[in-house]
């Protein structure tokens, strides 16, 4: 279950901006370690679903993106090692 979901906190509970989870009293999310004196305001609970509805069609595609790029960049690096490997295995 993800913290925006809590049903036992209500719609105006102060959370954290980038989990949803419960503000609580300290400087850092207990949850996901957001530093929440980093922000002005923090938004409630209400406000974090909304939002959170609002901008995961657009957070999607980046994620995407950046699993692909690392993906490949990692099948990129084991190839040369690879092909290092098996030119230092063919000398004289």
């Amino acid at each position: 279950m993800q913290a925006d979901e809590d049903s036992s906190a209500g719609p105006d509970e102060r959370v954290c901006p980038r989990c949803g989870a419960a503000a609580g009293f300290g400087s850092w999310c207990d949850s996901c370690g957001f530093e929440l004196t980093s922000v002005e305001r923090l938004p409630t609970r209400a406000e974090h679903v909304a939002a959170s509805k609002d901008a995961r069609p657009r957070i999607a595609a980046p994620q995407r993106q950046r699993v692909a790029l690392i993906l490949a960049g990692s099948l990129l690096a084991i190839g040369i090692a690879a092909a290092v490997a098996a030119v230092a295995g063919s000398g004289p």
